[in-house]
């Protein structure tokens, strides 16, 4: 972002200004334009824009997942203040299939607020406060059918600002609907670089080289270079607002490391304006300019954590499943053990993967199996999911040991046992069985067929 943009406004800015008075969205019928009509259900929502041609415009937020109502505050907030505006209500009426899906963490499974131990070296927690409530946030994601991404619009932006950059998007659109396949992810990115300034484009490839090569086809992407491109451009985003508001960092952006950026990433310093003041769309075009027509699975959870520095909590294919599961055990009287599998990320500079429990553990199973527990191995956002379906006491938990490794209920779903990760050993787990279920007759009995990982017997 040029040093002048506090005292003049850029190029981008006088654009934006002129496609929001000239663009033939404003000209649309504003009389004829009702509610927006955005689906819950995502496949839904796919599959009526494939079927009818249209593009999808896809709104995550921040609330609870596991829930994924519409009275949520987050949802009212974006309904009612940016898609209710009849404007835009009219630019999307015969153009999108609008969705919307929360994707925050579950009110049956929070965090905790804690402090850290004053006059200490280590991060143990010296008391918990209470559940701890994230930080509101909304990213619309402009996509294709197939969900490749064309364009997306972080925070709670004004109305005004999302016709604005659905504007750019029908303009792009047009130009590629006129391309080969082959052409398409060159031509969108040359779009995405064309309305970002060259210093924030310059910082931008110093800590995040384009792989990029001219004549040649688009470079594949991994599940790594998505996150580190994420990181750098909202270093960039961090470096602007500070030029903005006329404070200056003692080095430039293009000569800082890898590891003074995610330092950047993770500061909440900016944190309010990134979700409610808007991130800003030079964020996404600096994203795509490099990952054009990535897809949406791709990118929604970096995408968010970069955004709202909170973890991507989603539904999994397993959630009815485990549901009718819980349902079969409370009706036949069996007590459950829940073994939380580990789905942290290895992060550069952890210790050695064996230091590391790997999960799902036989053992575990097979000590379950034992004293006639019915078992299951789910992940993070299935235990969300099911102790919410299955309307269970919440589980808070500390963010830096995480929740339990094992969890005991009994046959009316009273949770009577947890075990912490750390504390997670097959003697452990043994110990708490007999005092909790007894030594009884130890068989192990059969395993139902079509029901995964239980040894509840019909």
């Amino acid at each position: 972002m040029s040093a002048a943009f506090s005292i003049m406004p850029s190029l981008r800015t006088v654009w934006l200004v002129l496609a929001a008075l000239i663009s033939p969205l404003l000209f649309v019928s504003l009389a004829a334009a009702g509610p927006v009509d955005w689906l819950a259900d995502h496949t839904e929502a796919v599959a009526k824009a494939r079927k009818q041609g249209k593009l999808l415009l896809v709104v995550h937020l921040s609330g609870d997942f596991a829930k994924n109502s519409p009275d949520a505050s987050e949802a009212k907030l974006y309904r009612q203040l940016i898609l209710g505006d009849p404007r835009v209500a009219a630019a999307l009426a015969d153009r999108f299939v609008v969705t919307y899906r929360h994707v925050g963490e579950a009110k049956a499974l929070p965090r905790l607020v804690s402090t850290e131990e004053k006059g200490r070296k280590d991060d143990r927690v010296e008391a918990v406060k209470g559940p701890l409530k994230p930080p509101e946030m909304a990213i619309a994601y402009v996509c294709l059918p197939d969900e490749r991404v064309l364009h997306f619009v972080p925070g709670f932006v004004s109305p005004l600002e999302l016709l604005v950059e659905l504007e750019w998007v029908e303009a792009t659109y047009s130009r590629l609907v006129k391309a080969r396949e082959a052409e398409m992810p060159a031509i969108l990115r040359a779009a995405h670089r064309e309305v970002v300034d060259q210093q924030d484009l310059d910082g931008f490839a110093g800590l995040f080289p384009t792989r990029w090569t001219e004549n040649l086809p688009p470079p594949e992407y991994t599940t790594v270079d998505l996150p580190e491109g994420l990181a750098a451009a909202r270093s960039v985003w961090d470096w602007s607002q500070r030029q903005r508001l006329g404070v200056r960092g003692p080095l430039e952006l293009k000569n800082r490391s890898k590891r003074l950026a995610r330092e950047l990433v993770r500061s909440d310093r900016l944190a309010a304006l990134a979700a409610h003041g808007r991130l800003g769309s030079d964020f996404a075009h600096l994203v795509l300019s490099e990952f054009p027509l990535v897809y949406l699975s791709d990118l929604a959870g970096p995408a968010f954590e970069a955004c709202a520095g909170q973890r991507f909590w989603q539904a999994m294919p397993r959630r009815e499943e485990l549901a009718r599961w819980w349902a079969d055990c409370c009706k036949s009287g069996r007590r459950t053990l829940l073994i939380i599998a580990d789905d942290r990320p290895t992060a550069e500079g952890d210790s050695p993967a064996e230091s590391r429990p790997a999960w799902p553990a036989d053992d575990a199973a097979q000590l379950a199996e034992l004293w006639r527990v019915a078992t299951q191995v789910v992940t993070i956002d299935e235990l969300a999911s099911l102790l919410t379906d299955a309307s269970l006491q919440p589980l808070a938990y500390d963010p830096a040991s995480g929740p339990p490794r094992f969890i005991l209920h009994d046959a009316r779903g009273f949770r009577y046992a947890e075990v912490a990760a750390k504390d997670a050993t097959a003697e452990k787990l043994a110990d708490i069985l007999r005092t909790a279920v007894g030594p009884g007759v130890r068989e192990t009995t059969v395993q139902p067929a079509g029901v995964q990982g239980s040894n509840v017997k019909e």
